[in-house]
């Protein structure tokens, strides 16, 4: 959707008189922190801004000098600030932010980037894209406008099935030779949904390290309601896989190591 928005503006407004920039929340990188984030869009518009030959205001370039010598980085103020000064070469400046509810929110990351959003939208254009369910961004933002977007039930059935169809695990073969278990499965993912593809996704590449439809079937029973359970379950789920790969390559090292100690004749 942010994708659609960034093509929609670049068409109906001319880039030489607006600025576009966006920031991408992801969950996984613990490096996006909020001033990373929003040091970015300075960054973004700073580089517009040279693209069309435009003169930095020189705060931008004494800042940039200052944290060269230093070896730092701007702090959240000096990237607000900077992007004000860099917005002025503009007529129109339009921030997206995609994925709010994917930012972090330990040690305040998704507090303090809510913040910078809401003192921006003050004098700038900014859309923020979460999906529903984060009290905390539905409570700070509730004063802005909001427009709630739910994927169809038959397209999340649509994208499910061809997610099936691409797969070679047990669960694939399983939903290939019983209709009626496949019609079953995808009913659950699917009421469980809340409206997004991503969450009956990940369930589904859970449901495929089960073997059987009974397995399948207990896991349906317990599966978590929001999309960060289920990243925190499929981290451990890969950090387990991991542990036990290595066990099995212990395992395999002492095992071709014993046979392949010579045999002393005593």
């Amino acid at each position: 959707m942010t994708s659609l928005a960034g093509d929609h503006l670049r068409k109906h407004f001319p880039l030489d008189k607006v600025a576009i920039a966006f920031i991408y929340c992801d969950y996984n990188a613990a490096d996006r922190t909020a001033t990373n984030l929003i040091a970015s869009l300075l960054k973004q518009l700073a580089q517009q801004a040279s693209l069309q030959e435009r003169r930095l205001p020189d705060q931008i370039a004494t800042m940039y000098e200052t944290h060269l010598k230093m070896k730092t980085w701007p702090n959240m103020q000096e990237s607000l600030r900077g992007l004000r000064h860099v917005v002025d070469f503009f007529e129109q400046a339009f921030f997206i932010v995609d994925a709010l509810d994917e930012c972090r929110t330990q040690e305040g990351v998704r507090a303090s980037l809510i913040r910078a959003i809401i003192e921006l939208s003050a004098d700038i254009n900014v859309m923020v894209t979460s999906r529903m369910g984060s009290a905390d961004i539905e409570q700070e933002l509730a004063s802005h406008p909001t427009l709630e977007i739910y994927a169809q039930s038959d397209d999340i059935r649509r994208y499910l099935d061809a997610h099936i169809e691409e797969g070679g695990s047990a669960l694939a073969e399983i939903a290939y030779e019983d209709a009626g278990f496949r019609k079953e499965m995808l009913d659950t993912l699917i009421r469980n949904s809340q409206g997004m593809c991503l969450l009956p996704r990940l369930h589904l590449d859970a449901l495929a390290q089960e073997y059987s439809k009974a397995e399948i079937r207990k896991a349906l029973k317990s599966l978590p309601r929001d999309i960060i359970t289920r990243y925190e379950m499929t981290f451990q789920r890969i950090q387990d896989q991991r542990q036990g790969f290595r066990l099995a390559r212990d395992v395999l090292t002492w095992s071709c190591a014993m046979h392949s100690r010579p045999v002393l004749d005593r």
